[in-house]
């Protein structure tokens, strides 16, 4: 059985990750980083791809890469292909040395674009091996923030947003000003839930517009979303479970149980703030129902009927809808670097 084709095209950005088999390490020494690098380089220079962001851990890498050509599935295939070759040659192994091809996902919104170049140079603070990105030596980040770097390390899309979003006409103050603080563990939840997601018709793209909506607007895609996520399984989650909590407790407590009861109605308002966190559980972080029974702690089928529910009263209650769009744009600000007037949060 082939591999699903993933989608890519000239000049679309793409985050890009794999780690070694067994926990084992993927780069023992600096070495392996220098023959990993000028496998990029490699491919840079065949036009296949142009390296945005880069950082190499021990034990996995993540890349930041735009394909130039349509290619980046050949261009991977290649730079891991020999990395695994110049490896266990070296140490005299044989056999795979990474888990899997590589997990990717296309980049298509400025807010996904912001968060995930700070959750790849913030991977080494995250693991505890530096006190501050621009520490690491395996990373893009200290060449960033210092404004040098190979050749083959590109900084104009980088460049483009600095200009766009920031005062700064200088690189390596605009890059610092954009990009300096490390990402938030529900920024770096967000990122890796993006990144195992799978493949659908749905990307990020509609996220910029999203994050600004009008309530009226965040309603009526919250209500399709939730049909889509109730329909054919898993969607790209646009927020962590980390954010979603924190948000709906937040509007929960404004809004105390004012959510639109009807006379007569079985279910309190205890019921329908329930009802709301599974849903959104399923719809925004694209959590399986194993997950939602996890966090929520009742059985898989309760929390199928709750996110149905869920649906239903997105549709029929009004007040229950804004709320759960209140809580929508809460979760979403929460969990990415939010753009709000041409400046980032």
């Amino acid at each position: 059985m082939g591999y699903p084709e993933r989608e890519d095209a000239s000049g679309t950005l793409h985050h890009v990750m794999n780690q070694a088999i067994a926990q084992r390490p993927l780069f023992e020494d600096s070495e392996d980083v220098r023959f990993f690098k000028r496998q990029l380089e490699q491919q840079h220079g065949r036009g296949r791809i142009r390296v945005v962001s880069y950082c190499l851990m021990t034990t996995h890498y993540h890349l930041v890469l735009e394909s130039l050509k349509g290619e980046l599935a050949h261009a991977m295939r290649e730079l891991q292909g020999n990395y695994t070759r110049r490896f266990n040659f070296r140490r005299e192994r044989s056999g795979p040395l990474v888990r899997r091809r590589y997990l990717s996902k296309l980049v298509d919104s400025d807010v996904y674009f912001h968060t995930l170049i700070r959750y790849v140079d913030s991977n080494p603070v995250k693991a505890g091996m530096v006190q501050a990105a621009p520490q690491y030596r395996w990373g893009s980040a200290r060449l960033h923030h210092k404004g040098t770097g190979p050749a083959w390390l590109c900084r104009e899309r980088l460049m483009r947003h600095v200009r766009l979003y920031t005062d700064e006409s200088a690189f390596p103050a605009g890059y610092r000003k954009l990009f300096g603080a490390s990402a938030t563990d529900g920024q770096a939840e967000w990122i890796e839930r993006c990144l195992r997601s799978k493949p659908v018709s749905e990307g990020l793209g509609h996220l910029d517009g999203l994050v600004r909506g009008a309530p009226e607007h965040v309603q009526a895609w919250l209500r399709g979303r939730s049909v889509l996520a109730d329909g054919v399984g898993l969607v790209v989650p646009v927020t962590s479970t980390r954010s979603l909590s924190r948000a709906l407790e937040t509007v929960r407590a404004n809004r105390g149980e004012q959510l639109g009861q009807r006379p007569g109605c079985r279910a309190d308002a205890g019921c329908l703030w329930s009802w709301m966190y599974a849903g959104l559980l399923r719809s925004l972080c694209s959590a399986s129902w194993v997950e939602i029974a996890g966090t929520v702690s009742c059985a898989q089928s309760t929390c199928h009927r709750r996110a149905e529910r869920h649906c239903r009263a997105l549709e029929a209650n009004p007040p229950y809808a804004a709320a759960a769009a209140e809580v929508t744009s809460e979760a979403i600000r929460e969990s990415s670097v939010v753009l709000a007037s041409g400046i980032p949060a």
